[in-house]
Order: structure tokens, then sequence, then C-alpha cells
């Protein structure tokens, strides 16, 4: 009997850790805006795979200066993929069409983001455009 307990003790720390890891705390979310920013290359609806969509996440400085290095998981109701920003600033992935939480891990020495914010893409995929804080 303590067993079959402790068992399930285990079970549900378990869960609320996978629940933590992929940012499922009750704060309201906030999509980021779609924008009309040009497509990546090789990005034309053509181009993706039916069933999937393209999605591109840009990190400005208040300045609007790409934010090269940053760090954002893109999380689906399975795992988190963690992905890094290019010398743009941007991260683009082709993947199954859902409305991906996006989730900033870490930001490069000299900017800071409110990592409590939550966003969401839409399920149809996008351009969206993030404000990071450089000191």
């Amino acid at each position: 009997m303590r067993r079959r307990i402790l068992a399930l003790l285990l079970s549900v720390a378990v869960f609320a850790l996978c629940l933590a890891g992929c940012g499922g705390d009750s704060a309201a979310p906030t999509d980021p805006p779609a924008t009309d920013a040009p497509e990546a290359p090789g990005t034309a609806e053509e181009d993706v795979p039916e069933g999937q969509s393209a999605y591109t996440l840009i990190y400005r400085d208040q300045n609007g200066d790409p934010v090269p290095g940053l760090t954002a998981n893109i999380c689906d109701d399975d795992a988190c993929t963690p992905m890094v920003t290019d010398e743009n600033g941007t991260i683009h992935f082709v993947q199954a069409s859902f409305a991906y939480h996006i989730q900033v891990l870490k930001v490069p020495e000299g900017y800071d983001f409110d990592r409590s914010q939550e966003f969401y893409t839409e399920a149809t995929g996008g351009t969206y455009e993030f404000t990071v804080t450089k000191n």
C-alpha cells in the first residue's frame, strides 16, 4: 500500500515538473502581433507541406536592432524545443500547424526580457515580432 501511495505521489510530482517546464502556469497568455514582414526565403505558401505552417519569430531591441543569440522554447502539447536566434534576431521553423507556446529562456548579456509573459502563435503560422530591452 505504501508503494502505491509513493508511486502516485511520484507520478504527480513528475507531471507537475513537466507542466512547469512547458510554462503551464495560469498567467494570462498574450499573443504577439502578427506582422506583414516579408517571408523568409523558401517559406512561400507553396513550399510548406500540407498540414504544416511556417513560423518566423523576430527579436529586436527597443532601437530596432536585431538580438542574435537569444534562446526561445517552442512548445506544443507534448514537448518543447529550444531554438536560438540567428544574426538577424530571427528564429524560423516549419512544423505541424499548431498554436505554439513561445517562451524566452535566455537573452544575451546586456539585454533584459520579462520572462513572465506568455506568447502563443496562431495555428496558421505567421511572423511575430518581440521587443527585448537593451541595457
